[in-house]
């Protein structure tokens, strides 16, 4: 049996499926807390330990990572320093689940149309997002949930439910 982790973060470009993932698991396992941590402006190493160690049980809509990927693309830096983000990055890999929400680009820019969104990135800096988080994510011990449609949303809660409720592959209740 796998040990139910801490947290989990769900990280990804905007309309990616984060939030619709993230509300499919509030509904499949209940007793988990939502929290969005949106950017910021600054060193925001402090705010993530402080996040991480008095949280317990709770989905993390967004993280450090979106600092390291937005801020290098959009304020000049990462927001930390690469020591900061390698301690984040081992602290979550201990007790946590991470997942990396991507789509399709252009699944991805229909939705920026269909949404009509005038923040986060940009339609025509999907790509750069997207290789942005991918790189963010080399370091980092996580579960890529492809989120193209409905079938694909289906198949990642059924994923990620296993470890929220410590069930490995194959064992049951």
């Amino acid at each position: 049996m796998l040990k139910t982790p801490r947290n989990i973060i769900i990280e990804g470009v905007e309309c990616a499926g984060k939030t619709t993932l993230i509300d499919a698991l509030s509904r499949e396992c209940r007793g988990w807390d939502i929290k969005y941590l949106p950017h910021k402006d600054g060193n925001q190493f402090k705010r993530y330990v402080h996040e991480y160690l008095t949280n317990e049980k709770t989905i993390f809509n967004r993280s450090h990572l979106s600092e390291v990927v937005c801020g290098s693309l959009w304020r000049g830096g990462p927001g930390m320093s690469e020591e900061e983000t390698s301690t984040l990055n081992k602290l979550v890999g201990e007790e946590f689940v991470v997942v990396l929400v991507d789509a399709d680009p252009e699944v991805i820019k229909q939705r920026f149309r269909e949404r009509g969104y005038v923040e986060g990135a940009k339609i025509d800096e999907v790509e750069a997002v997207q290789k942005g988080f991918k790189n963010a994510f080399e370091n980092v011990t996580h579960i890529t949930c492809v989120s193209n449609d409905e079938d694909d949303l289906k198949r990642n809660v059924g994923t990620i439910a296993k470890f929220m409720r410590g069930i490995a592959d194959g064992e049951s209740h």
